[in-house]
């Protein structure tokens, strides 16, 4: 990529001035204010999560925007360091206004000299000298979040005898994760999470303005209720699936517009999203409403997922002895158990549904 290309919501777009020489020596990409919506041009900075001089991933959020009573975040577009920011928090910003630029110099982990802390807000975030790495599990930008999660879970047993593939071939065979998967998919269309959730969290939304007492201790609360209600009101939500890379690496691959998918598409765009992950293809998670998640058929016969927000749930599946086992983790704040139960039960009936239309076929 161009140094002088500017990075607008994760597309490239050449820009109308030039960097200095010193700039373009160390290979800065400028990122910007990415699109909006449908009738909006401004928005409000509302959190600036790394400081000058620390790494970003590329797919790592690196800040937050408020427009329109929604949280927008915004994600680093590559790997690399962040150089500077040209925003502060509470500062308002217009479409592809420059928000920060990233070295992609890997010399400057080296020779970076220390820095002082940045002060956001009353916190002070010192920053560091080399590369995040993963501890292990998940990524370092998924902790925070996952702190404010209020954690539940539900569980569903079904009866599983899978057919015999004898003589089918391979490329038509639907695993038994991506069957569980489409499930989980016809789920997020039903009316439930497509009707009564955007209302219940609009609901709620109106009930947190109107708690003037609690304005200033529930601030966080507030960004991620509206985070919540803008991926629940999404019209095109994506689905997850949790992979394991040969690496170690926990990766989620991304299966797109899923409400607009049959089963047939569903199978191929599961299958190129898999293999893209595991290839090291990394996409935005911003959109991921809910996750699947298996250890494969010698894994545990249980397990407790973790919710990664902005998700709502993940849904751990596991067959065995005749049964399929599938334990929905989900975010108490947003999910009530009996709306956990109606998603486990819509899972239940497409999955059977699907595989009686497999056998038939």
């Amino acid at each position: 990529m161009d140094p002088n290309d500017e990075l607008i919501g994760g597309m490239a777009h050449q820009c109308s001035h030039s960097l200095p020489a010193h700039e373009a020596d160390t290979r800065l990409v400028r990122v910007a204010v990415p699109v909006l919506g449908d009738g909006l041009s401004n928005a409000t900075v509302l959190t600036l999560l790394c400081a000058p001089g620390c790494a970003v991933q590329r797919d790592q959020v690196i800040a937050e925007l408020e427009i329109d009573k929604a949280i927008l975040q915004v994600e680093s577009p590559v790997d690399g360091m962040l150089a500077s920011w040209f925003v502060k928090p509470g500062q308002h910003v217009d479409f592809h206004e420059p928000l920060a630029m990233i070295s992609l110099n890997s010399l400057g982990f080296e020779d970076m000299k220390p820095r002082p802390p940045l002060r956001q807000g009353s916190r002070l975030v010192q920053p560091i000298s080399q590369p995040l790495c993963t501890p292990g599990g998940l990524n370092w930008s998924s902790l925070a979040a996952i702190r404010r999660v209020v954690p539940a879970a539900a569980q569903r047993i079904i009866p599983y005898c899978p057919t015999p593939t004898a003589g089918e071939p391979k490329s038509r065979r639907m695993t038994l994760t991506a069957s569980v998967a489409w499930g989980l998919a016809q789920a997020m269309g039903s009316a439930p999470l497509r009707q009564e959730l955007p209302r219940v969290l609009q609901a709620a939304v109106s009930d947190l303005s109107a708690a003037v007492n609690l304005q200033e201790s529930l601030e966080r609360d507030r960004a991620d209720l509206h985070q919540a209600l803008a991926l629940a009101s999404e019209a095109s939500p994506d689905l997850g699936v949790a992979v394991s890379a040969e690496d170690g690496v926990l990766r989620t691959a991304v299966i797109r517009d899923v409400l607009n998918l049959d089963a047939t598409a569903f199978q191929a765009v599961y299958r190129l999203a898999v293999k893209e992950t595991l290839a090291g293809q990394r996409q935005s998670l911003s959109k991921v409403a809910w996750i699947v998640s298996s250890l494969g058929p010698q894994g545990p016969t249980a397990a407790v997922p973790v919710v990664v927000p902005p998700a709502f749930g993940t849904l751990f599946l596991h067959a065995a002895k005749g049964e399929l086992s599938l334990w929905l983790s989900f975010d108490h704040r947003w999910i009530t158990g009996e709306r956990a139960d109606r998603v486990l039960r819509q899972v239940e009936q497409a999955f059977v549904a699907l595989a009686t239309n497999q056998a038939s076929s």
